[in-house]
C-alpha cells in the first residue's frame, strides 16, 4: 500500500509538472503569434517604404537632371548670341565694303 501511495504521489507530481509545461507552451505559442503578427506588419511597412523610396528616387533623378537641362539651354542661348554677333559683324563689314 505504501508503494501505491508513493507511486500515486509521483504521478500527481508528474501531472502537475506536465500541466506547468503545458501552460508555458501556451504562453510561448501566444508569444509566437504576436511575433508573427509583428513580422507581418514589418514586412508591410518595408514594402511601403520601398515604394516611397522608389518615388523619391525618380523625383531625385528629375531634380539632378534640371541643372544640366538649364545649362544646356543657356549654352544654346550663348552660342546663338555669339553666332548672331559674328554674322552681324560680317554683314556689317560686307555692307561697309559694298556701300563705299
Amino acid at each position: 500500500m505504501a508503494e501505491e501511495v508513493e507511486r500515486l504521489a509521483t504521478l500527481e507530481a508528474n501531472i502537475r509538472n506536465i500541466f506547468h509545461q503545458l501552460d508555458e507552451l501556451k504562453e510561448n505559442v501566444g508569444d509566437l503569434h504576436r511575433l508573427t503578427t509583428a513580422v507581418e506588419k514589418l514586412a508591410t511597412q518595408g514594402a511601403s517604404t520601398a515604394k516611397a523610396v522608389d518615388k523619391i528616387d525618380k523625383r531625385l533623378e528629375v531634380v539632378e537632371r534640371m541643372p544640366w537641362d538649364e545649362a544646356r539651354h543657356y549654352r544654346r542661348l550663348i552660342i546663338g548670341a555669339i553666332c548672331s554677333g559674328v554674322i552681324g559683324a560680317l554683314i556689317g563689314a560686307i555692307m561697309g565694303v559694298v556701300l563705299r
